[in-house]
C-alpha cells in the first residue's frame, strides 16, 4: 500500500494551478429563476423607513397607531416539516422563493406583521444535524444567518415586520437547556448562571451586530425587525429578564423588547422595567379554557403602561377564534397572531405539520385555505383573519388578487407533474398541447396543490404512448386567473399509470381482510393525510387495462418485520410472487415517533399481468402496514432507444478519452479535445468537470470558487454563468459530432491546505460561504446538457468523482441529489452514478454502521459505480492485472460494509498509466511504472515514453486493458471505461500536447470498432 500524499495528489499538482477551475453556489430559488431576485431590492415601502415604537399602551409608527392581526410562520427561517419519502431528515433551511411566497400570503391577508420561531440550538439526539443558529457559545452559523438576511430582506419588500424570539424553553428547536448542556450545567441554571448568561448574551451581541449579507443593514438597524422577543414562553427570573432587555436595549435603542414570559399571565416586575417595551400571552386548551378572559384580564393590567398584545392562540373552532378577534379588535388591544400559517414547498405543494392538540384535528393553515382543511375550518378562519386585519387597520377589505404566474417544472413523466404554487391560488389547470404555439387543452381542471403531501400534483391519465407534449399551468382564484406558466416540453409517453393516492377504494379492484382508510396521527406517517391500513392478513388487489411493466408501493410500518407480499396475476385468479426492490431508511422514532418508510419497486425486467396484489403476511408479521401511494406502470411498448450499456453486457467494453475542463481558457481547449476526440472515431467523452475549493485544518470544505489569472476568486454570478457555459460548448461540440456524453465531477483543492479530493470534508447540500456542492457543481452541470444534448444523446454523470469521505460521510445527501437531478430534468437518456478510487475508497474516513448503510442504499439507487483504477500491477502487463484492481475495490467496499450488486454496471472512470514514479520523477523502468501509475507529466520536456523499452512497455499496458475490456466474468461486469487525458497519460493526445502512440491509437480503434460490429 503506498502513502496517500501521492495517489492522486500528483495528478492534480502535474496540472498546475492554471489546470482548475471553480464554481459559485446560488440559491436553489436564483438557479431555478424566483419571485424576485436579491438584486432588485431598492428602498424599503414608506411605512417600513420607520420603527415601531411605544407611546404609552399604544405601539406607533410615525404618528399613526399600528395595530395588527396575523400569523406566527415558524418555518419562515427553518424548515421543519421537509419529508422526502426514503430521506430521514426533515430539516432544510427555506429559499427566497418560499420566504417570499409566505410573505406574500400574509400581504394578501392583510398582515403587516409575522412572528418566527426561535434561533435554533444544536441539541443532542435531534435529527436538526446542522440546522441550527447557535451551534455552541460563541460559535454560530453562517448559513442559518443567510437565511434570516433573506426573511428580513424580503419582508422589507413586503411591507412585514418581523418578530424575532431568542431562545425556547423547550426542547424542539434546542434552546435554555442546550445552552446549560454546552457547559455542563443543570437547565435551571440557565437563568441565574453567569457564564450561562454570558453565553447567551454573546448571541444576542451577534444578532443584533450582524450586518446584513444582503441588504448591508445590520440587524439593530432594520426596521423590518418589529423587536426582540426574550425567549418563547420562558420560565425566565424577572432577574433575568431584566438583564437581557438591559443588555439589549444597551446595543440597540432602535427596537422594542417584548417579554417572552407568555403562559402565566403578566408579571408586574416587567409592568416596572422600563427596558420592556410589550407584554404577550400565549393562549391554548391546555392552559385557558376561556381564552377571552385571559386576554381581558392581560390588557387590564397593561392598559395605560405598556402595549400588550395576543402571541400565540389557537386550535379552537372558529367561533372561539372570532370572540378573540372581535376582542382585540374592539378593546383597542394591540394585536393578535394565529398559530400557524405554512407556505408553498420549492418543489411543488405546500409544507404540512399536523398538531397533537385536540386529538390530531388542527394543522397549520395554508392559504387561500382548501377542501383538505375543511375539519378546521381552513376556508372560514383565512377568511375571518383577512377581514379583521384589514378591520383593525381601519381599512376596507379589498378584493382578491388574481394570482402570478406559477413555474412549473421539468416533466420527465407525465404521471408525475408539479409545480411551484402561486400565494392566493386555490385551483390550477393544466393545459397540454403538441405544440408550445397551441391550441391548449386543459387536462387538469382546477387541480389543488393541497391535495397530497409531498407527492406529485397531478397525472396526465389521457397522454398518449410514444407521443411528447407541451405543458403549462395556469393559477386561479375568485378574483381570475393568471397568466400560464413557462412551457414545459414532457419526455415520450413510455406508459400509463395508475396512481393510487389511497383517498378511497375507487382505483382498487378488490380486497380482502382487515382494509382500512385512516388520516389519523400523520406526523408519524409524513404528513400523509390519506392512507390505506392493511392489518395481518388483510390485502388490496389492482387491475390495470394492459400488460404490467412496473410498480412502486409507498408504505409505511411502525415495525421492519413487516412482512408484505407483492404478486402478479394475468387473470385474477392465479397468482405468482413478483421480484421485489425494497428500500428503507431508519428514521428513528424522533420527538414524533415516526413510522419507518419502505418503497416497494419492481424489478428492471418486471413485465407481464394485468392484476397486482400487496398483502401483509398473515404469519411472520408483527403489524400491518399503511399505504402511501400506489403508481402502477402499464402497457409500455419499450420504444426508448436501445441503451449501449445493454449491448455492452452481452461483449467487451468500449475504451474512450476524457476532457478535462479546469478553467476558463479550457473552453477552447475542450471543445478542440472533443473535435480531435472524434476525428479519433470516438463515440462518447468523458468529460472532467472540475471546481476549485478552500479548506480548513481539517480538510473541510469552506468555500467554492474559480481560478482567474492566478488567483482563487470566491464564486460569483460572472463566473458561474461563464463556468456554465464553457462546459454547454464543450457538450454541445460532442453532440454535434453524434457523440454521447458521460461527466465526470471533480473538486480540486486551493490555498493553504492542499490536500487530494478523497480527503476533503463537505456535505454536498450544505452551503460553504453561502454555496453548495449542488447548486456550484451539479445544477450548472444539468443546466447545460439540457441545453446542449440532442434526443439521442446518451448521458451519464457521476456525481462525485474520488470523494469517498464525503460520499461515505453523506450518502444521504448524495442520494438526494440522485432523486433532486431525476426529478427535475428532461435527459431522455440519463445514467446516474457515483465514482470512488479503487483503494481508500472511503478516503479516511470510518463510517458508522448507519452510514455504511446509507451508502448501501445509496450503490443501490446508482445506475452505475465509476471507480478509479489506477491499480499496481506486475510484468509483463496483463488483463488481470485490471481484475485485481476491480477486486481490490470490491472488497474496499466490502470492509466498509457496502455490499456492490455483480449486476451493477462498473465503469472506468478514470484509467491510464502516467510513467513517473511516486516522488514525480521520470521512471526509469517499465517496474518502476508499474509501481505508480497515478504518476505522470504534463509537459513534452519531461516525456517519460523516450525510451524504446518504456514505449513498448506502454504499448503492452494498453494492450491488456483492451484485452481486460474484451473478455470480463458474467458478474461486476466494467462497461465503459475511460482514459484520463491529460499529458503522459494520453495516448490518444486529445489535448495535442505530443504524447501520442499512434500503435496504441490503432489498437483502441480496433478495439472499438470490434465492439461496434459485435
Amino acid at each position: 500500500m503506498f502513502s496517500r500524499n501521492y495517489e492522486h495528489r500528483s495528478k492534480l499538482s502535474s496540472m498546475g494551478a492554471a489546470s482548475m477551475i471553480v464554481y459559485r453556489k446560488v440559491l436553489l430559488s436564483l438557479i431555478a429563476g424566483c419571485t424576485f431576485c436579491t438584486s432588485s431590492y431598492g428602498e424599503a415601502p414608506v411605512e417600513m423607513s420607520q420603527f415601531v415604537t411605544r407611546l404609552g399602551d399604544k405601539l406607533m409608527v410615525g404618528d399613526q397607531e399600528f395595530r395588527f392581526i396575523s400569523f406566527n410562520i415558524p418555518n419562515l427561517h427553518l424548515v421543519e416539516d421537509n419529508f422526502s419519502f426514503t430521506q430521514p431528515n426533515p430539516w432544510r433551511w427555506p429559499d427566497e422563493y418560499e420566504i417570499a411566497d409566505a410573505l406574500e400570503s400574509v400581504r394578501q391577508l392583510g398582515g403587516t406583521v409575522v412572528r418566527i420561531y426561535v434561533l435554533s440550538v444544536q441539541r443532542e439526539g435531534s435529527d436538526m444535524g446542522d440546522h441550527v443558529f447557535v451551534k455552541g457559545p460563541g460559535e454560530f452559523n453562517e448559513a442559518a444567518y443567510r437565511v434570516l438576511d433573506q426573511v428580513l430582506a424580503v419582508a422589507n419588500q413586503k411591507g412585514i415586520r418581523v418578530i424575532i424570539p431568542f431562545v425556547d424553553n423547550w426542547h424542539w428547536w434546542g434552546g435554555a437547556t442546550e445552552y446549560a448542556k454546552f457547559r455542563g450545567k443543570d437547565p435551571k441554571a440557565f437563568w441565574t448562571d453567569e457564564q450561562l448568561i454570558a453565553d447567551f448574551e454573546e448571541t444576542l451581541r451577534y444578532t443584533l451586530e450582524r450586518k446584513n449579507t444582503i441588504t448591508g443593514v445590520a440587524y439593530k438597524d432594520d426596521p423590518a425587525v418589529f423587536g426582540w422577543e426574550t425567549g418563547n414562553e420562558i420560565d425566565s427570573t424577572p432577574e433575568w429578564t431584566r438583564r437581557i432587555a438591559s443588555y439589549i436595549k444597551e446595543r440597540d435603542s432602535n427596537h422594542l423588547v417584548i417579554d417572552g414570559y407568555s403562559l402565566h399571565g403578566v408579571r408586574q416586575e416587567s409592568l416596572d422595567d422600563p427596558n420592556i417595551d410589550v407584554i404577550t400571552t400565549h393562549h391554548y386548551p391546555n392552559t385557558d379554557q376561556d381564552y377571552v378572559q385571559a386576554i381581558l384580564k392581560a390588557h387590564q393590567q397593561t392598559k395605560g403602561l405598556k402595549p400588550y398584545f395576543v402571541g400565540e392562540f389557537g386550535f379552537v373552532p372558529t367561533d372561539r377564534i372570532r370572540a378573540v378577534l372581535d376582542t382585540v379588535v374592539e378593546q383597542g388591544i394591540s394585536g393578535a397572531l394565529l398559530w400557524s400559517l405554512r407556505f408553498h414547498s420549492r418543489d411543488g405543494g405546500f409544507y404540512w405539520h399536523w398538531e397533537s392538540a385536540i386529538n390530531g384535528l388542527y394543522k397549520a393553515y395554508h392559504w387561500p385555505g382548501f377542501e383538505t382543511g375543511e375539519g378546521y375550518y381552513e376556508k372560514q378562519v383565512l377568511t375571518l383573519m383577512r377581514n379583521k386585519a384589514f378591520e383593525i387597520r381601519g381599512l376596507a377589505v379589498p378584493d382578491m388578487e388574481a394570482p402570478a404566474a406559477p413555474k412549473l417544472f421539468e416533466v420527465s413523466d407525465v404521471d408525475a407533474i408539479s409545480w411551484q404554487g402561486s400565494a392566493g391560488a386555490d385551483r390550477y389547470d393544466v393545459e397540454r398541447s403538441a405544440s408550445p404555439d397551441g391550441p391548449w387543452q386543459v387536462v387538469g381542471p382546477d387541480v389543488s396543490d393541497a391535495a397530497v403531501q409531498y407527492r406529485p400534483l397531478f397525472s396526465d391519465t389521457t397522454a398518449a404512448i410514444g407521443e411528447k407534449y407541451h405543458y403549462r399551468v395556469i393559477a386561479k382564484n375568485s378574483a381570475g386567473q393568471s397568466p400560464p406558466s413557462n412551457i414545459v416540453r414532457s419526455s415520450k409517453v413510455r406508459w400509463k399509470t395508475l396512481v393510487d393516492e389511497c383517498r378511497d377504494f375507487e382505483l382498487l379492484a378488490g380486497y380482502e381482510g382487515g382494509v382500512t382508510f385512516v388520516g389519523d396521527d400523520e406526523r408519524k406517517t409524513q404528513e400523509d393525510i390519506h392512507r390505506l391500513r392493511l392489518e395481518k392478513g388483510g390485502s388490496v388487489t389492482y387491475q390495470v387495462e394492459r400488460p404490467i411493466d412496473g410498480w412502486q408501493i409507498y408504505l409505511f410500518a411502525s415495525d421492519k418485520e413487516a412482512k408484505v407480499l407483492v404478486e402478479c396475476s394475468e387473470d385474477g385468479q392465479e397468482f405468482a410472487p413478483c421480484k421485489v426492490q425494497r428500500q428503507s431508511i431508519e428514521v428513528g422514532s424522533g420527538d414524533y415517533g415516526y413510522h419507518l418508510p419502505l418503497l416497494l419497486k419492481s424489478s428492471p425486467d418486471a413485465r407481464g399481468g394485468r392484476y397486482l396484489r400487496i398483502s401483509v403476511a398473515s404469519e411472520g408479521s408483527t403489524t400491518g402496514v399503511q399505504l402511501s401511494r400506489v403508481e402502477i406502470r402499464y402497457g409500455g411498448a419499450k420504444q426508448d432507444r436501445p441503451r449501449k450499456e445493454a449491448t455492452n453486457a452481452t461483449h467487451g467494453a468500449v475504451l474512450n478519452p476524457s476532457v478535462l475542463l479546469f478553467h476558463k481558457p479550457h473552453q477552447l481547449e475542450g471543445v478542440q479535445a472533443v473535435r480531435h476526440a472524434a476525428r479519433l472515431g470516438s463515440q462518447c467523452v468523458n468529460v472532467v468537470v472540475t471546481l476549485l475549493c478552500q479548506l480548513d485544518e481539517q480538510r473541510q470544505v469552506v468555500g467554492y470558487g474559480v481560478l482567474r489569472k492566478g488567483r482563487f476568486i470566491p464564486l460569483d454570478e460572472r463566473a458561474l454563468a461563464d463556468f456554465q457555459e464553457t462546459i454547454r460548448r464543450t457538450f454541445a461540440e460532442a453532440v454535434a459530432h453524434d457523440m454521447d456524453i458521460a461527466v465526470l465531477a471533480h473538486l480540486n483543492s486551493w490555498g493553504e491546505v492542499d490536500d487530494w479530493r478523497n480527503y476533503f470534508q463537505f456535505d454536498p447540500l450544505a452551503r460553504y460561504s453561502g454555496y453548495s456542492y449542488e447548486q456550484a457543481m451539479i445544477q450548472p452541470i444539468k443546466s447545460a446538457l439540457e441545453a446542449a444534448v440532442s434526443a439521442k444523446t446518451e448521458v451519464e454523470i457521476a456525481l462525485a468523482g474520488e470523494m469517498g469521505c464525503s460520499v461515505f460521510g453523506h450518502a444521504d445527501s448524495y442520494r438526494t441529489l440522485l432523486k433532486n437531478f431525476r426529478s427535475s430534468t428532461h435527459l431522455p437518456h440519463l445514467q446516474l452514478g457515483v465514482s470512488l478510487n479503487f483503494n481508500r475508497v472511503s478516503g479516511e474516513y470510518q463510517p458508522t454502521e448507519e452510514e455504511q448503510a446509507e451508502v448501501q442504499e445509496l450503490v443501490h439507487e446508482c445506475d452505475f459505480l465509476g471507480l478509479s483504477n489506477y491499480y499496481w500491477f506486475d510484468l509483463p502487463p496483463a488483463a488481470s492485472g485490471f481484475s485485481k484492481g476491480v477486486e481490490y475495490f470490491l472488497r474496499g467496499m466490502e470492509s466498509h460494509g457496502v455490499s456492490v450488486p455483480p449486476t451493477l454496471p462498473l465503469h472506468f472512470s478514470e484509467v491510464g498509466i502516467g510513467g513517473c514514479t511516486v516522488d514525480g520523477q521520470l521512471a526509469s523502468s517499465p517496474e518502476q511504472a508499474a509501481l505508480t501509475p497515478w504518476e505522470g507529466s504534463d509537459r513534452l520536456a519531461r516525456n517519460p515514453w523516450k525510451s524504446e523499452a518504456m514505449r513498448r512497455f506502454r504499448l503492452q499496458y494498453h494492450q491488456a486493458l483492451l484485452d481486460f475490456l474484451q473478455h470480463q466474468p458474467e458478474s461486476h461486469r466494467v462497461t465503459k471505461a475511460f482514459l484520463w487525458s491529460e499529458g503522459s497519460w494520453d495516448p490518444m493526445d486529445v489535448t495535442q500536447a505530443g504524447f501520442a502512440d499512434e500503435a496504441i491509437i490503432a489498437l483502441i480503434q480496433k478495439h472499438n470498432a470490434m465492439q461496434d460490429d459485435l
